[in-house]
């Protein structure tokens, strides 16, 4: 066999192997977890007013995702928080937990909770610790977390939250997903319930 065979035999696995790693990139899927427990059942016909607990433009780009989202679903807007506020806010935790200046717990607690926050004013901090948590670095995990309280009765209605791990500074994609999941499980109870992270998220989140 000459040169010229030989090169053809090398050019012919090499692109092999290239077809061969795009095929398991593309077949790459991430995945996240969502939880939720609803304390008492959500009064029909109520507008629901979205609320995060501070004013962050990420935030704020998920609260209309959010107000989409219901929409979509059939639920009205509310103008004030005389009925029914959902109320959301978004961590990235470190590793298997929580950041210890955002502590939280993921235990499945089925109890009611009151609670009456309001929307914090954002500001960001530079040279410290930012309250925010870690940068986006160290950080290894992104979750939203929301709540529902009925503000005419005052009390909690429903509370979930999605998990998913993260590289990069990605959190407004992942946001995305984690929405509408969020709201599909509006008034469910459900533990540990996956759910699949599209492939072209999941790979510009693992390669930046």
């Amino acid at each position: 066999m000459g040169r010229s065979g030989f090169l053809a035999i090398a050019v012919s696995a090499l692109l092999v192997v290239q077809t061969g790693l795009a095929t398991a990139q593309a077949q790459e899927i991430m995945s996240g977890t969502v939880n939720a427990v609803l304390f008492q059942p959500i009064p029909e016909g109520l507008p629901i007013l979205v609320r995060p607990r501070d004013d962050s433009p990420e935030n704020l780009a998920i609260k209309a995702q959010l107000d989409q989202a219901l929409a979509k679903d059939g639920f009205t807007a509310a103008t004030d928080a005389s009925a029914l506020v959902l109320s959301f806010e978004t961590r990235r935790e470190l590793g298997g937990g929580p950041t210890p200046n955002r502590q939280i717990t993921d235990q499945f607690v089925e109890r009611q909770e009151g609670s009456d926050v309001g929307t914090r004013r954002y500001e960001p901090q530079i040279g410290k610790g930012s309250p925010r948590g870690p940068t986006s670095i160290s950080a290894s995990r992104f979750r939203l977390d929301a709540t529902l309280d009925n503000k005419q009765s005052g009390k909690r209605l429903w509370r979930g939250w999605t998990i998913a791990r993260m590289k990069g500074d990605e959190t407004a994609k992942l946001a995305k997903v984690m929405v509408p999941v969020l709201v599909d499980n509006l008034g469910e109870t459900v533990r540990e319930q996956t759910f699949e992270i599209p492939v072209t998220t999941a790979s510009e989140t693992q390669t930046r």
